[in-house]
């Protein structure tokens, strides 16, 4: 799963939460995604485990 699934974009619609805000870590740790997303004032990884 590469993209957001219909549910999900319903969800961040529903809570006004722009898709810019999110980021997709498939493939990557914990350390390296979080890293990352605090560099580019990203709030959402999805693609991980819980």
């Amino acid at each position: 799963m590469d993209k957001l699934i219909k549910e999900q974009i319903n969800f961040l619609r529903t809570h006004d939460i722009s898709l810019e805000l999110t980021y997709n870590a498939a493939g990557q740790g914990k350390a390296v995604y979080h890293n990352i997303m605090k560099s580019q004032g990203k709030i959402i990884a999805y693609n991980v485990t819980p």
